[in-house]
């Protein structure tokens, strides 16, 4: 123990004894590292799975984008038809497909002497503007399973003509596969 006197004679005793020992120490820093690299844990986790959400949002996206432009010229196309006949990739002949197929067909608005095709063909979902001229509207990092094309009212006065689009596939991210299927609706507006 350490006196000390003060100015009025005061006897003042400090205790230095008290206080933390190294074994306290040792076990009190040991629980705070062990409390943090669990807290660290906790956010590289949610940091990673924050990535692959990303990253599945983007290609889901892309898949988004291709539907919404594709339905948007459908919608202001006119003389749908589904299938391909075996001379050309772009069909002429305006006509139902009820039970669905794997193309359409369209005069595009922008050019009504011209055709657009939509179509399935070795797992790529294409826009094609003539017979040789096809592109993929999606991109290659979605493996598309099925799309079928659903056309009607083609020829009822009564019914505006339609083309519902069943589109179903995969994205595989950093391993894991997620499976989607979207789907939509394009009715004419023209009225040719």
């Amino acid at each position: 123990m350490i006196t000390f006197f003060q100015k009025n004679n005061k006897k003042k005793v400090y205790n230095f004894s008290n206080g933390f020992t190294l074994i306290e120490l040792m076990v009190s820093i040991s629980i705070f590292i062990s409390i943090m690299l669990a807290a660290m844990g906790a956010l590289i986790i949610a940091s990673n799975g924050a990535k692959e959400a990303k990253a599945l949002r983007i290609t889901m996206d892309n898949v988004n984008f291709a539907m919404e432009n594709m339905t948007r010229s459908l919608r202001v196309g006119s003389k749908y038809n589904c299938g391909l006949d075996k001379n050309s990739t772009l069909p002429n002949q305006v006509g139902d497909c009820p039970s669905g197929n794997y193309s359409v067909g369209f005069t595009p608005a922008e050019d009504p002497s011209g055709r657009i095709a939509y179509q399935f063909v070795n797992s790529k979902l294409e826009k094609c503007v003539s017979s040789s001229d096809c592109v993929s509207i999606i991109s290659s990092s979605v493996v598309v399973d099925n799309v079928k094309f659903f056309v009607n009212g083609t020829g009822n006065d009564f019914v505006a003509p339609s083309v519902y689009v069943i589109l179903s596939g995969s994205v595989t991210i950093k391993g894991k596969v997620t499976r989607f299927s979207v789907q939509t609706m394009a009715a004419q507006r023209s009225n040719e």
